[in-house]
């Protein structure tokens, strides 16, 4: 049983790793983050440096509550670009 218990945090850790990874680069690369529903938000660099970091120490354990916004981010970043180039 210990072994089914350590294979199940194992992966679970690696998704979570991977999507804070995935998270904090797109971030780097577009300015958005998971909470700012496809549009870009002006933050003063504290506020990035924060953001980076809690990402870092949380979301390997909590990505699973931000798993939906997690997987639209690069849809709602495609969107709002669309949007913006219509205008």
């Amino acid at each position: 049983m210990e072994h089914v218990y350590t294979l199940v945090t194992l992966t679970y850790m690696t998704l979570g790793y991977l999507a804070t990874i995935y998270t904090i680069v797109f971030f780097v690369f577009t300015g958005s983050t998971i909470f700012d529903q496809g549009s870009k938000q002006t933050m003063p660099i504290q506020d990035k440096f924060s953001f980076v970091l809690v990402s870092t120490v949380l979301m390997p354990y909590l990505y699973i509550v931000f798993v939906n916004e997690i997987l639209t981010l690069h849809r709602r970043k495609n969107a709002t670009i669309a949007a913006s180039s219509s205008e």
